[in-house]
This record gives C-alpha cells, structure tokens and sequence, in this order.
C-alpha cells in the first residue's frame, strides 16, 4: 500500500491470510519520511518478493519511469480512476471476490442487489 492507502481499521490477515497486505509506512518507513520516487518504491517491493503494489495514484502507472520499472519488475498493480477518499469502499473494492483484475466499478451507479 503506498502511503496514499488508508490503514485498515480491522486485521485484514484475519479475513483471508491468503494475501499479504503492507502499508509503506509499516514496511519502509524511511520511504516516506522523504519524496521518494515511485518507480524506486516499485523495485524495492519487487526485490522484497511482493507479487504488486496498491496506490491511488492512477497516474504513476503513465510516468515513463514508473512504467519501465513496472514493466522490469512485472509488478500488478491496483488503483482507481477517480479519487476515492472513502477507506471503507478503498478496502472493500480490494476484498470484494467478484472483482477480477480488469474489473471496473462505477462507484456513482447501483452495483445490483435491492
């Protein structure tokens, strides 16, 4: 999670330990003491063994140097078009087992049930 990412208010772990989810700020904490450049946080994670990267910042992934270094690393990485300021529906977006990795979610529009 970049430091963008809310921390969970609940032990994700205890809802599938399947997936191993670390906030940067947990993990390298001098990564966000200082700007530091996303493509060096996105080979740091690969060299760490993390199989992809979760950020709000949809942008980062259009950067020349950021996609070189996703590219080298093949790192997935998750995130949204639009801003979302809401970590409820940040962390459920991550949880919900429906959404494959090229789903989309309309946020504004009913997703089914009643």
């Amino acid at each position: 999670m970049d430091g963008n990412f809310p921390k969970p208010i609940f032990d994700v772990h205890a809802l599938d330990n399947n997936v191993r989810y670390e906030h940067l700020a947990d993990w390298r904490r001098e990564f966000v003491e200082v700007s530091t450049p996303d493509w060096l946080i996105h080979l740091a994670a690969h060299e760490a063994g993390f199989a992809g990267v979760v950020t709000r910042d949809y942008h980062q992934v259009s950067l020349d140097e950021e996609a070189v270094a996703l590219d080298r690393t093949r790192l997935s990485v998750i995130t949204w078009r639009r801003g979302i300021d809401n970590a409820i529906i940040l962390w459920g977006s991550l949880r919900a087992p429906q959404v494959g990795p090229s789903a989309e979610i309309n946020f504004n529009q009913p997703q089914g049930g009643r």
